[in-house]
């Protein structure tokens, strides 16, 4: 069996455990996440009738909205009020960011890699993606938001499916021996891009999505969107290690590709390092008010 073969077994194999997992159980209401925020003519019916069939969730999303971190002048015990007080922009992302949560709660820690640190690290991504779609590019950026959230989903499910070769990986990024993905494919066969674009495809993702998560460690490979969403994830991947926001010590990142996409995008030094600094404010009010995973 040739290379090519065998690594898509592999992922096959690894396809079929998650359809047994409790990260399956997330795919429906992600799934509907996605729909509303890819659907421009979405409205608060939509939400509402996705709230409406997962109670919990909907608790988490009050929770949420009635914390210091929003200081509304009332409770909120509807979800016209928290559209009203928040934004139906924001609202979404609140929605899919607290079920994502659910499935970063389960992991484990192994080598700097926690429930802690892929949470940060996620979450700054999408913050990045976001503000810089908004800022350089004049876009609302609820999908970059998204996606960037998104993108390293490979990785948790490798981390909670195949915790022992994941060890091992990590072990080798945090002993300098090797990047994450020359590791992944000498110990796993595949690398955390692959697990997240067929999980993505499997879980009828749209495609821009598909092509982002697995094209976000080469965006010379996204073809969505001429290329532009999958470049901004991977600058704001870039940062939000540089930034500290990142996972397993040691962690390499490729300067040169860096400044390639960042040339291209046509983004200034200057104005990443603003809005780096708007995303380390924002990640430190959402920790210090306790909003999302703790």
């Amino acid at each position: 069996m040739n290379e090519s073969k065998l690594k898509e077994r592999k992922l096959k194999n690894l396809l079929r455990k998650t359809d047994d997992s409790e990260i399956a159980s997330l795919k429906g209401t992600i799934i509907s996440i996605i729909e509303i925020i890819n659907d421009p003519n979405s409205n608060l019916n939509d939400l509402k009738e996705l709230l409406q069939l997962d109670p919990p969730l909907t608790a988490r999303v009050f929770r949420v909205a009635n914390s210091p971190y929003y200081a509304a002048p009332r409770p909120i015990h509807e979800i016209e009020q928290a559209v009203v007080w928040i934004g139906f922009n924001a609202l979404q992302e609140i929605v899919l960011t607290q079920k994502y949560s659910e499935i970063l709660k389960n992991c484990r820690r192994v080598q700097g890699f926690s429930p802690e640190t892929i949470w940060k690290h996620c979450l700054a991504v999408a913050l990045l993606s976001k503000m810089i779609m908004r800022k350089e590019f004049g876009l609302k950026g609820n999908d970059a938001y998204a996606v960037g959230l998104l993108h390293d989903i490979g990785l948790i499910v490798e981390d909670q499916l195949q915790y022992d070769d994941f060890g091992k990986v990590m072990q080798e990024v945090v002993d300098g021996h090797q990047e994450i993905l020359t590791a992944e494919m000498s110990v796993l066969g595949f690398d955390h891009a692959d697990v997240g674009r067929m999980l993505a495809e499997h879980w009828n993702f749209p495609h821009e999505f598909v092509d982002v998560i697995g094209s976000h460690h080469d965006p010379t490979m996204g073809v969505a969107d001429d290329g532009r969403i999958v470049k901004v994830l991977y600058v704001a991947d870039f940062l939000s290690f540089e930034a500290g926001f990142g996972y397993g010590k040691g962690t390499r990142q490729d300067k040169e590709l860096f400044a390639m996409v960042t040339d291209e995008l046509k983004l200034e030094p200057f104005a990443l390092s603003l809005i780096t600094e708007a995303m380390k404010e924002e990640m430190e009010r959402i920790e210090e008010k306790g909003v999302f995973l703790r």
